[in-house]
């Protein structure tokens, strides 16, 4: 572990995830280290993102961002985020096993990817990494990277196919689900065939099968 501790950054550091025991949980933590003048723990994006507005004048923020939020995934607002601070740091702290799903969330270039498992040592390097302006990958995360038999596999679904995948695991329908993403039905049920096909399945219940079994849901 680096010296992380003769640092202070004076900066605000912020927690989203929509389990509120774990995010004041992981708030403290992040308070413990003395290294925010500030730090702040939500459960829902538009409050985050309320903050984000609101307080423009905050130094460089550290945002801890949960993988999963309630039906959607975090990479679904990155874009959002990185629209308001565009200086933001941004770290993703991620319960996923999945190898490939990890690929892809690298894709998104995240500044750095921790495991909901890991302790303070590995918060403190990530940090340490990030102030240094280095991209922080934890020793577990990449551990699981590191298990695919083939560094050119790739996720099957589009990031708009897993966000209507999404929708469908809540239950809701081609055309409920049109409605909440604004588009029309013909689009969601075009994608709900595509997907059936890249992964060879034949109805929903394959394709939400398929999703468990990859931990998309």
């Amino acid at each position: 572990m680096q010296e992380t501790h003769f640092y202070n950054f004076r900066s605000t550091a912020i927690v989203l995830d929509d389990h509120k025991l774990f995010a004041d949980s992981f708030a403290l933590t992040l308070e413990k280290t003395s290294l925010f003048e500030k730090v702040t723990a939500y459960t829902r994006e538009e409050e985050l993102v309320q903050f984000l507005v609101k307080y423009r004048a905050v130094k460089k923020p550290f945002l801890f961002l949960d993988y999963y939020l309630e039906a959607s995934q975090v990479t679904s607002i990155l874009n959002n985020i990185r629209k308001i601070r565009t200086d933001a740091y941004i770290i993703i702290v991620s319960c996923i096993s999945n190898p490939i799903m990890i690929k892809q969330l690298q894709e998104f270039q995240p500044d750095g990817i921790i495991s909901k498992s890991d302790g303070v040592n590995e918060i403190l390097d990530c940090i340490y990494a990030l102030n240094k302006k280095n991209r922080y990958v934890s020793p577990y995360i990449q551990s699981i990277i590191d298990t695919l038999p083939d560094p050119g596999t790739n996720m099957p679904l589009t990031q708009r196919e897993v966000e209507i995948l999404l929708y469908f695991a809540q239950g809701h329908t081609v055309d409920a689900t049109a409605e909440m993403m604004n588009l029309s039905r013909h689009t969601v049920a075009a994608h709900r065939r595509k997907m059936f096909e890249k992964v060879n399945v034949h109805n929903i219940s394959g394709l939400l099968a398929y999703a468990r079994n990859i931990e998309l849901i």
